[in-house]
């Protein structure tokens, strides 16, 4: 029916632009919240920098260790706080049950200012500072990314609510235009319909919507009647011609 293939081309045409507008927007959104826990950080290090730059230079553990667990207690977001000398050594940290070892070999492989990996807790975006342009350390700080990932999800709902009230309306839309098209062809239709059918005509195969369908098979019976007139026109002005010509 008409009304099956709007809604069809509708539908088709909404969830391609759906795609590809939700995957533009999702990474958009994604790298925003990304970059603002990046200047979070960036401000934490610079708040921090002035707290630990003394014990790191002076040797100081107990007093590096008590500004990290500061800054950790202070923001519930910091997953973790690490500092490291020029060498790469540990020099402090603030997870309660142990260092975690992997996060040498993340290190080791990452090459920007900003590594993101999952652990069983969450997602974990961690961004790293060097302490007096890398002098003396680098400042290793883990963030959660509950929020972007949450975002996200908000985000996804969403577009999914709105595409469902948005193919109501499709649906609501493929049917008046159904109507307003295939009416004059449905009333073509039926006036084909009442006048007598033609029986010498081939077998028909329907093709395309309902409405198309009826109005051709109309079509094939009118010319299928004119061409049997014409014959029997034909015939009766044949047989006038020979009347003439025996009178």
């Amino acid at each position: 029916r008409l009304d099956q293939v709007v809604f069809a081309a509708g539908m088709a045409s909404l969830l391609l632009l759906s795609v590809a507008t939700g995957i533009l927007f999702v990474h958009r959104l994604a790298k925003a919240e990304e970059y603002s826990l990046l200047e979070r950080g960036e401000h934490l290090a610079r708040h921090l920098g002035h707290q630990i730059v003394d014990p790191i230079l002076q040797d100081d553990p107990l007093a590096l260790q008590e500004a990290l667990l500061d800054s950790v207690r202070i923001d519930p977001e910091i997953r973790y706080l690490c500092a490291v000398d020029g060498r790469g050594e540990l020099l402090c940290h603030t997870f309660s049950d142990g260092f975690a070892s992997r996060l040498r070999d993340l290190w080791r492989r990452s090459t920007g200012r900003i590594t993101r990996f999952r652990t069983e807790t969450g997602a974990v975006q961690e961004v790293t500072v060097p302490l007096l342009a890398g002098q003396i350390g680098t400042l290793h700080i883990g963030m959660s990314r509950t929020r972007i990932d949450d975002a996200v999800w908000r985000f996804v709902l969403g577009l999914g609510l709105a595409l469902l009230v948005a193919s109501g309306l499709v649906l609501a839309f493929s049917h008046h235009v159904a109507r307003q098209v295939s009416r004059p062809l449905q009333e073509l239709a039926d006036t084909f319909s009442r006048l007598p059918a033609a029986s010498d005509l081939p077998p028909f195969v329907p093709a395309g919507t309902k409405e198309v369908s009826a109005l051709t098979e109309g079509f094939r019976d009118l010319v299928a009647r004119l061409a049997h007139l014409e014959k029997e026109r034909a015939i009766l002005q044949t047989k006038m011609i020979h009347a003439d010509r025996l009178a």
